[in-house]
């Protein structure tokens, strides 16, 4: 079984996911609205705020609540505004199909940030951000401070990582009818694994007897760390590739990296096999 997806052929294009807004000097504020079900609501609030010479810098829109409602998170500069911010959350108030408007205000001239919307969650699960520095700090540091002790609690770290990802992938499997393991892997695993921004990946070639994968990451997170060092660099991102194949296939395997960005390779690729 192979793979020769054309949407890797493209460049690939970063997606901006920060809840936050930077602008020196200009006047930011934001808006939760909740609002009831029904059509057309989330149109007739973009066109109020838009009428109001409002800058929109951010729009965040959950068709469906847990409480059953519509919530809209929007962040924008109202520096040219005709009205205040009061103001215009009373006009979105009395909007029809509106149920509640909280106001969020700076607490720092020129920065806005989501301060109300707490935990976040993907799918109902709970999940964080994590800036650059931070995981650069996780990876790059840890190695650099314990040597090969260090790459060694990567791999497990990722390994323990990849088991619960694969758990998370099997439940949404049984909710959408797909009990292959090779299909969890490929569809399921594969496309949260990308929508979390750690990488592309593209399954190369499959076969079950003898077991074997061949796997392909582009823009690999962990793997850009390691740029200009001449050699293997992936041991977390490695051991996430083995704990989900573990607990998928029930087989405890070998990961060998045999391309890397951080040797000069576009890509990064592992070979999986029967440990």
């Amino acid at each position: 079984m192979a793979s020769s997806s054309g949407r890797f052929n493209r460049i690939l294009t970063p997606f901006e996911i920060g809840r936050y807004i930077i602008s020196p000097g200009r006047k930011l504020c934001g808006f939760l609205i909740e609002a009831k079900t029904g059509r057309g609501v989330f149109r007739r609030i973009m066109r109020l705020i838009e009428e109001r010479k409002v800058d929109l810098k951010l729009v965040h829109y959950q068709s469906e609540s847990p409480k059953g409602d519509k919530n809209i998170f929007v962040l924008i500069d109202y520096t040219e505004c005709e009205i205040s911010p009061e103001e215009l959350a009373e006009e979105i108030r009395r909007s029809r199909d509106v149920v509640t408007v909280e106001l969020i205000e700076p607490r720092i001239k020129g920065l806005i940030a989501d301060t109300v919307s707490n935990p976040l969650t993907i799918g109902g699960i709970r999940a964080i951000i994590t800036f650059f520095p931070a995981y650069r700090g996780l990876i790059r540091d840890v190695r650099e401070r314990f040597g090969s002790g260090g790459a060694v609690f990567l791999y497990y770290a990722g390994f323990e990582i990849g088991k619960e990802l694969a758990r998370v992938a099997r439940n949404m499997g049984r909710r959408l009818e797909v009990t292959d393991p090779l299909r969890i892997v490929r569809d399921i695993i594969c496309s949260l694994y990308d929508a979390a921004g750690w990488g592309l990946t593209e399954l190369i070639e499959f076969k079950s007897e003898p077991f074997y994968m061949h796997i392909r990451i582009y823009n690999s997170f962990e793997c850009e760390l390691g740029l200009g060092t001449g050699e293997p660099y992936s041991h977390l991102v490695r051991g996430v590739i083995a704990g989900c194949i573990t607990e998928i296939f029930n087989i405890k395997v070998a990961v060998t990296e045999v391309k890397c960005l951080a040797r000069g390779d576009p890509y990064c690729e592992f070979t999986v096999k029967p440990a």
